[in-house]
């Protein structure tokens, strides 16, 4: 079993001339989405799944701003929903967003099994001069779930025992910046009316999974004037999934009563899904002198049919403390 874990962890390492305290309080969705793909399959084979989840929070407690969101996908299959392959992408916020010196740590990372392939620790000099996008891919074939012995032909007379893998294409776009007055590099502080645009921090990424079902199985038989051939044919197209989860969290500079400036947090989702086309198939082919076909079956493996769900945002939420 291979487990694709990507992750992108934002930390911030801070001081402030003053400290405040505040009453634990900002956004707690939970669980943004649940969505679960199911495949038509053959009885024997079960199940072949393709499951999408997004949750998270961002609270103020204690002066800091900390959060985490969450996207995975995972698809399974066979009789024991074995693991073909999983994607994990998160973002972890921990910082004080009233401080005035920039001493705040970014930390991006993508863990592909046991192995590190993309690390970057920006300063925060580099994002006040320009915000961090990466985009990290990696194709991955998964390991193959043995599947019993399946009967091809109605009356089950010929039957091939096959095995079901994928070859996954999984990754992650990063994002990640800071802001000063709310608008686009170069950073300077901005009034609008006599009121400062808000200063925030933000980060995002969106996971992604893509791929194609692979089945194997093969035999050939010679009987003196037959020859019986067993196969797999046909080809599955994984759904093309992404999940973009945006986590933010500033201070504002609008006067309320009692204060000089007033802090907030956002959450956002964005998902998209689309393909999942085709079917795998197994086939049985019966020649008399090995040209002239005298019997032919056919029976489906895994099978669905497109779905088109473009970019929709499912979740977006702002809270002012």
């Amino acid at each position: 079993m291979k487990v694709m874990q990507l992750g992108l962890m934002l930390t911030a390492l801070a001081f402030s001339t003053s400290s405040f305290e505040t009453q634990a309080s900002g956004l707690s969705p939970g669980q943004v989405l649940n969505k679960t793909h199911r495949a038509n399959t053959h009885n024997i084979v079960r199940n072949f799944v393709e499951t999408r989840k997004g949750y998270g929070y961002v609270t103020f407690t204690g002066g800091k701003v900390i959060g985490n969101t969450s996207n995975d996908f995972t698809v399974t299959v066979g009789p024991h929903n074995t693991t073909l392959g999983s994607v994990l992408g998160g973002v972890d916020l921990n910082f004080k967003p009233e401080d005035a010196e920039c001493v705040r740590g970014l930390h991006l990372s993508l863990s592909v099994g046991s192995d590190v392939p993309f690390s970057l620790s920006p300063t925060c000099n580099a994002l006040l001069r320009t915000d961090i996008k990466r985009t990290i891919s990696h194709t991955v074939a998964s390991f193959d779930v043995p599947i019993p012995a399946v009967p091809i032909d109605p009356a089950g007379i010929f039957r091939l025992g096959v095995s079901v893998g994928a070859a996954l294409k999984v990754g992650a776009d990063f994002e990640a910046g800071l802001e000063v007055g709310g608008f686009d590099k170069p950073n300077k502080p901005i009034k609008i009316n006599g009121v400062r645009r808000p200063d925030f921090i933000f980060a995002s990424v969106r996971p992604f999974i893509s791929g194609d079902a692979t089945a194997k199985g093969y035999a050939s038989l010679n009987l003196l004037f037959k020859t019986v051939e067993k196969g797999v044919k046909g080809s599955l197209t994984l759904i093309n999934a992404g999940t973009k989860a945006y986590a933010e969290a500033g201070v504002t500079y609008k006067k309320q009563p009692g204060k000089k400036h007033q802090y907030y947090t956002r959450l956002k989702w964005d998902a998209n899904a689309q393909g999942g086309n085709g079917k795998v198939g197994l086939y049985c082919d019966v020649k008399l002198f090995g040209f002239a076909r005298i019997f032919y079956a056919e029976t489906d493996l895994i099978s669905w049919s497109p779905i088109y769900e473009f970019n929709q945002t499912i979740y977006d939420q702002t809270a002012y403390l």
